[in-house]
């Protein structure tokens, strides 16, 4: 259970297909291999059942928005594009649905391993997401998120808010995340230790600019050091701006000072881009 737990974490912090992987795999065992399970009360019977629901809901939202809503401009471009007074609207009624649900499960005393064994992570870990993309760090700051090394060798660390500060995945490679005052991420620096994402050394700066919370601008510095292959030793600056017109965006970007490639999204309900056109 805790396997599951900390693989599906790690996994909604990184995308990180190899856990996936290993996250069904251990999923996959535990069908074919069930364990006796004793007989529901109605208790157990009506909780299953919210649960259900509950992670109905969440599906649907998922399907139309990224699960990395952790860091509002992570360096995915295609994350969300409304301002926080609008995501705010568009997932209360989400909130609000998870909130009944860990209430519920906190009053019956309902164990959360039961939960990730029945679902494969926390609730709660979902509900942090959303408070923090929403902006409601009171509440975020009060939820029992984990801290520290797992014992794949994955680490992590957060602030008050239970917003990540820092991730070290198992081979070195590590990201600090800066927090500015608006409650956006302001930066980050990737340092690449193992070679699989860049170049061993390869050193990834990323900051950004919001107007009331949706993204405008965001500046990339990569380093790449002597003996690279994958580009001219050096330092690189990349530039990308948006600008709005109902609802589509229109990412600009440039490299070095010269303008590049632009991409035009439709602005989805859910607050995210769906690439319809592409210059090059």
């Amino acid at each position: 259970d805790k396997a599951i737990e900390v693989l599906q974490t790690g996994y909604d912090l990184t995308r990180d297909s190899r856990l996936l992987d290993k996250l069904n795999s251990i999923k996959e065992s535990i069908i074919e291999e069930p364990q006796p399970v004793e007989e529901n009360t109605d208790d157990t019977e009506d909780w299953q059942s919210q649960f259900e629901e509950t992670r109905e809901m969440l599906n649907a939202f998922r399907e139309n928005f990224s699960a990395t809503t952790n860091s509002r401009g992570n360096g995915d471009w295609e994350e969300i594009f409304v301002t926080t007074d609008e995501l705010v609207k568009i997932y209360d009624p989400l909130i609000t649905k998870l909130e009944e649900y860990v209430e519920y499960r906190n009053n019956h005393d309902i164990q959360i391993s039961d939960e990730v064994a029945f679902f494969g992570s926390a609730i709660d870990y979902q509900l942090r997401d959303f408070y923090i993309v929403t902006h409601q760090f009171d509440k975020s700051a009060k939820l029992d998120i984990y801290s520290g090394e797992s014992m794949d060798g994955y680490g992590s660390e957060h602030d008050e808010y239970n917003r990540l500060i820092y991730q070290e995945q198992a081979n070195g490679d590590n990201t600090t995340f800066t927090w500015g005052e608006d409650g956006n991420v302001q930066s980050y620096v990737s340092v690449y230790e193992s070679g699989e994402a860049y170049d061993v050394g390869t050193v990834e700066e990323c900051s950004f600019e919001y107007d009331n919370g949706r993204i405008v601008a965001e500046h990339v510095k990569q380093t790449f050091p002597p003996g690279s292959v994958r580009a001219t030793p050096g330092t690189y600056y990349s530039d990308m701006t948006y600008t709005y017109d109902g609802d589509t965006v229109t990412m600009t970007c440039s490299s070095n000072g010269h303008k590049g490639s632009v991409y035009t999204y439709k602005i989805n309900e859910y607050g995210r881009g769906t690439l319809i056109s592409e210059e090059h």
